[in-house]
C-alpha cells in the first residue's frame, strides 16, 4: 500500500482535473482551475471572454481567450491563449511583449499547433508538485511516501 504525506495539494493527493469529461462545459472547468487568471472580477476587468476550451492529449488543456487591446473600447480587441496542466495549474507564462497577440484568420494556425500537439509540449514543461511527481514516475512505485518540495509544507515532515 501507497504511503501519502498529509498534505492537501492535488500533486501528493494524485487529484487531477478530469478536463475530458468538460470538454463542452467551459464553466466547469473553469471552477476547476487554481488561481485567479479566470475569476469573474478578473475577466471584467480586462475584458475577457474563453471562446474555445480543448482537452489535451497530455491531460492539461488549452483555453482561448479573446481580451480588450486596451481600456478604451475603440481599442478593439485580441485573441490568445492560456495552457493549464492536468492538476489545474497556469503554465503559460510568457511575458505580455511575448504573448502572441493574433487575428481571426492566424486561429487556424493555433488550431494546428493544437492539432500537431504543440500545447502538449507546453503541459510537459510544467513542474508543479503533481507534475514533478508524474514526470519521475513515482506514482508507479509501491509503498513510496510522495512530497517533493511541498509548497504547503507537507505534515509528514
Amino acid at each position: 500500500m501507497r504511503k501519502f504525506f498529509a498534505c492537501e495539494c492535488s500533486g501528493c493527493r494524485g487529484y487531477r482535473v478530469q478536463f475530458e469529461d468538460m470538454r463542452y462545459q467551459t464553466a466547469r472547468a473553469i471552477s476547476h482551475l487554481e488561481g485567479f487568471y479566470f475569476a469573474p472580477e478578473t475577466m471584467r476587468f480586462f475584458g475577457s471572454k474563453i471562446t474555445h476550451f480543448f482537452p489535451l492529449e497530455s491531460r492539461g488543456a488549452v483555453f482561448f481567450t479573446t481580451n480588450k487591446a486596451g481600456f478604451d473600447d475603440v481599442d478593439g480587441r485580441t485573441r490568445a491563449w492560456v495552457v493549464y496542466c492536468p492538476y489545474g495549474k497556469l503554465i503559460d507564462d510568457l511575458k505580455t511583449e511575448q504573448r502572441p497577440s493574433v487575428t481571426a484568420k492566424s486561429l487556424r494556425e493555433f488550431e494546428a499547433l493544437r492539432s500537431s500537439g504543440g500545447f502538449d509540449y507546453i503541459v510537459n514543461q510544467c513542474i508543479c508538485h503533481g507534475c514533478r511527481i508524474d514526470q519521475a514516475n513515482w506514482r508507479n512505485v509501491q509503498d513510496v511516501e510522495i512530497c517533493i518540495g511541498c509548497p504547503t509544507h507537507c505534515a509528514g515532515e
